[in-house]
């Protein structure tokens, strides 16, 4: 069946994976039909694999249907370059999960419900990365973030409205990246005392800003336990965010303008974790 929708293997749902993931599919009446009572596709399956023997040669009946080449076609696949065949025979996208490791997305999909965060993978456990975002206000940059998050198995991040996940703009680029991370609300007036607080706790305060003692981020060695503190879109960091930090850290530029969209500094320094303590 794989070979007939031109899919791997890997990405191929078998009926069984769907019985597993819930017991409204094992039932009389499943929400769709897992298997199809027509024998149409199994003839012609046994088609295709039919073989026909000829002295010590072995041809599929399907190499007969196959229209003799000419002359000019014999030319043609002949002048064939490197890069028609790269074109043809290359690579290809593949941003579907595999269902063989799927069975927690398998849950999402038809029961619409996430497993618990203590079921989720040890990345997002506590004791790791935290993204503090409560100086930000733009719901598409929070969107774009928690989904940066959620992908890097970030443990946390924190909004100033968590109500912000219900609207459009947010889910429109978190794309359900809310369902799988915890998501913490952090006010502007309680900021302070959240960032001390975690410093007690044993996390480094870190923040992405410009300052005149930052340090380079391919040279900084991120804690494992790290508060990762962005700026507001417009003005940055405050000072009075600045002076509780244990450091900064700022990505190197080589263009014109002076600084990076705050979701695009963020997931570049949560890459930049990701690459010292994730793999």
């Amino acid at each position: 069946m794989s070979v007939l929708s031109h899919v791997i293997p890997e990405e191929w749902i078998l009926p069984k994976e769907f019985s597993a993931s819930s017991p409204m599919w094992r039932g009389a009446c499943p929400p769709l039909r897992l298997y199809s009572d027509s024998q149409e596709l199994l003839k012609a399956a046994e088609g295709m694999n039919h073989v026909e023997e000829s002295g010590l040669e072995t041809r599929s009946v399907a190499h007969k249907l196959k229209p003799a080449m000419t002359a000019q076609d014999t030319a043609n696949d002949s002048a064939t370059t490197p890069a028609t065949a790269e074109a043809t025979t290359g690579d290809v996208q593949k941003k579907i999960t595999p269902w063989s490791d799927a069975a927690q997305v398998l849950s999402e999909l038809f029961l619409k419900q996430p497993p618990p965060l203590q079921q989720r993978n040890e990345a997002t456990e506590p004791g790791g990365l935290v993204l503090v975002a409560s100086l930000l206000h733009k719901a598409p940059n929070l969107g774009g973030l928690c989904r940066t998050c959620e992908i890097f198995g970030v443990s946390e991040i924190v909004l100033q409205n968590a109500r912000l996940v219900e609207e459009t703009q947010f889910r429109s680029l978190s794309v359900s990246a809310e369902k799988w991370i915890r998501v913490t609300e952090v006010k502007l007036s309680a900021l302070r005392d959240y960032l001390l607080f975690m410093r007690r706790e044993g996390y480094a305060l870190v923040g992405i800003e410009q300052t005149a003692h930052s340090q380079c981020i391919t040279e900084y060695r991120f804690h494992r336990k790290t508060i990762l503190v962005l700026g507001n879109e417009r003005e940055g960091i405050p000072i009075e965010v600045l002076h509780l930090l244990d450091v900064c850290v700022e990505i190197p530029q080589f263009g014109t303008i002076r600084s990076l969209n705050v979701h695009v500094s963020g997931a570049l320094a949560i890459w930049e974790y990701t690459k010292q303590h994730l793999l």
